[in-house]
């Protein structure tokens, strides 16, 4: 008998019960074929309290899920955890504030990844639910620019969204587990810049795309997650000994206007939205740049970023 390819839906979540909660129960209802089965790991941040009741009953009850709690606080070290418990050829992130909108998306996974043979890791965006705030409605739109803007017409992407993407088990195997020195902003990163630095190929596919449930994220919330994104960025360039390159180039000019003509929102709110993305972008760049300037002092990749994130 041949044997079903497999693949491990890892949920890094952290103290986000509820979200977890609506995450878990839209990739248990995915209906499968004959030629591919699925697994759920909840792989739990170091800190994480305790999954309440209802949660538990739900992993004992369905034998295709099963949790694991990291050695270590973050969430890339949560992300090995899953690796580490999972059986699946194909792993795929998922993160704890995400929805799967059909009951087929396992299903277009197994054929994405059944189609490009030569891809090491696919990943979608993120589709808006109604009536999110502003600011999620922004960030939304800034992590799928992000994602397309280094996306070639071809659909090869030089960059994946961490939230909602997968890679074969082959590349754990033969580039090791994500970086764990980088706990949270850009984790993943540096195993993307790891693949495309030794050739590997990277897809976009939007039939991957799920609801980012983004909710009750302060401004400042927000804002210090993008500082940690550049300073994430600028110790993935200097460990890997290059910067990335945009796949697509043209979507680089002009971006800010791109983005904000882009959303379906009143004029006052484009507006809004501008300022937002002018200051989102100077937190990075001085995330980038404060990051950059102190692991070259170091001469180093190797600082430990843990003790400069908190």
């Amino acid at each position: 008998m041949v044997r079903r390819t497999l693949i491990s839906i890892i949920i890094p979540t952290y103290n986000r019960p509820d979200l977890l909660q609506q995450c878990l129960i839209s990739v248990l209802r995915q209906s499968v074929d004959e030629n591919f089965d699925f697994e759920i790991v909840i792989a739990q941040d170091k800190r994480n309290a305790a999954l309440p009741e209802c949660l538990c009953k739900l992993v004992r009850e369905n034998n295709k899920t099963k949790a694991v709690r990291a050695e270590k606080p973050g969430v890339n070290a949560a992300r090995n955890a899953g690796i580490k418990e999972s059986r699946g050829d194909i792993i795929y992130f998922l993160d704890d504030d995400c929805k799967v909108p059909t009951d087929n998306w396992v299903n277009k996974i197994y054929e994405s990844f059944i189609n490009f043979p030569d891809a090491c890791a696919i990943g979608g965006g993120y589709i808006l639910e109604n009536k999110m705030s502003l600011l999620s409605i922004f960030r939304n739109a800034l992590d799928n620019f992000y994602i397309k803007s280094n996306t070639n017409p071809e659909n090869e992407a030089a960059v994946l969204i961490g939230g909602n993407c997968g890679y074969r088990r082959d590349v754990f195997e033969r580039r090791g587990l994500f970086d764990e020195n980088i706990p949270y902003g850009g984790a993943e990163t540096e195993m993307n810049d790891r693949i495309y630095k030794n050739r590997g190929k990277m897809r976009y596919d939007a039939e991957l795309s799920v609801f980012h449930l983004t909710r009750g994220e302060s401004l400042f919330g927000y804002f210090r997650k993008s500082f940690r994104q550049g300073w994430g960025n600028a110790y993935s360039n200097i460990k890997n000994d290059r910067p990335r390159v945009a796949v697509n180039k043209k979507t680089k000019k002009l971006w800010f206007i791109r983005i904000v003509k882009g959303l379906d929102v009143a004029f006052v709110n484009k507006l809004i939205a501008a300022a937002f993305l002018f200051l989102n972008s100077i937190v990075y760049w001085v995330g980038f740049f404060l990051s950059s300037q102190r692991l070259k002092m170091h001469h180093t990749y190797s600082t430990n970023l843990i003790g400069y994130y908190r």
